[in-house]
């Protein structure tokens, strides 16, 4: 008769030290008879036939630890079981971010995220000189380039108090979407053609697309020479393009007028609301380089507006909208005569 042997074993776990980044425990087989073992440490890991060894732990977690045992002789098995919880406290940092970062404008504003959830205290400092205590700070860089950013995790609770991470940050500023351009009004009393010659210096531009107004369109063209069929008045709008800025969209006139006489071109109402159309009462025809006199009065007959600079435009000042009366003293340039014009205008838009 033979007896069942003991299969048993011992699991001696101890109380961990929470400040401690690992737990070791000791396993050992105390039973007799057992004709194989297989310990399973419960994270994926397992060990053969081995009557005692040392195991360490170096993850937090919940770990389920068992043991099979194999008796041949009596076709015997047994299962032994036990749990193991290792948590130990530690001030960690969690933050993540993009390392390459494109922005349009004239700044940078990162958003930085301390983790969820967030340590007690954060420290940042961003590279560039200044530094936050906020948990999730933004911060404005004015010039692109490369920064090394530091956070620090602070919970006076855990066992290493503080722990910090370094990483790099780089930044590319993209200029705004812009462009200046001028053109050439055409000469006066129907000489020449109507010629616009712009000339564009844009930033932050990937592609250029011109819209004359007529139904001619230029792309991708910094230089422009176009001719109008008639005389007229031509809204020009660039569209301006990147693959990181939003389009922007730039309108410009062009007015051209067959000028026979200045009687013939006097206007009779502007919109100073500075869309950069019609923002000033203009003249046109005036031989800039005779004597010249524009005076406007209000309904009660108050001067508002007095000059005797034939390039100094009336922009509507402080005046309220409504209408006014002019008197112009000139020199009509196609026909060299002195005049004198009087008139209504009226002020829209402000």
């Amino acid at each position: 008769l033979i007896q069942p042997e003991v299969l048993d074993a011992q699991f001696l776990i101890p109380p961990y030290d929470p400040c401690q980044a690992s737990l070791s425990v000791d396993f050992s087989f105390t039973g007799t008879g057992a004709d194989s073992l297989y310990w399973s440490m419960g994270d994926g890991v397992s060990d053969t036939n081995s009557l005692a060894f040392t195991y360490v732990y170096n993850i937090p977690g919940v770990y389920f630890v068992e043991l099979f045992a194999h008796d041949a002789d009596c076709d015997l098995d047994t299962s032994i079981t036990d749990t193991i919880r290792f948590f130990p406290t530690q001030a960690e940092v969690n933050t993540t971010i993009d390392p390459f970062i494109e922005q349009c404008g004239n700044e940078l504003s990162i958003d930085f995220s301390s983790g969820n959830p967030a340590p007690p205290q954060n420290y940042w400092d961003f590279g560039d000189g200044n530094t936050s205590w906020t948990i999730d700070p933004t911060h404005v860089y004015l010039n692109g380039g490369n920064y090394e950013v530091l956070f620090v995790a602070i919970d006076s609770n855990t066992c290493n108090i503080v722990d910090s991470v370094t990483f790099p940050v780089a930044l590319n500023l993209v200029p705004e979407l812009n462009v200046d351009f001028n053109y050439t009004p055409p000469l006066p009393c129907g000489q020449g053609d109507f010629r616009v010659d712009l000339q564009a210096n844009a930033t932050g531009v990937d592609s250029i697309y011109w819209d004359m107004g007529d139904g001619a369109v230029f792309p991708d063209s910094t230089t422009i020479s176009h001719v109008y069929a008639d005389a007229g008045s031509y809204t020009i709008n660039i569209s301006l393009f990147n693959g990181i800025c939003p389009p922007k969209v730039v309108t410009s006139s062009a007015v051209f007028i067959e000028i026979k006489e200045s009687s013939g071109i006097i206007p009779n109402v502007f919109t100073p609301n500075g869309d950069g159309l019609n923002d000033r009462l203009v003249f046109l025809g005036v031989n800039h380089s005779e004597a010249y006199s524009l005076k406007v009065f209000n309904r009660w007959g108050t001067p508002v507006f007095v000059t005797e600079n034939s390039n100094q435009n009336w922009d509507g000042g402080v005046s309220e909208v409504g209408t006014y009366f002019y008197e112009l003293k000139y020199t009509d340039v196609c026909k060299s005569e002195e005049k004198m014009v009087t008139g209504f205008v009226t002020l829209l838009g402000k």
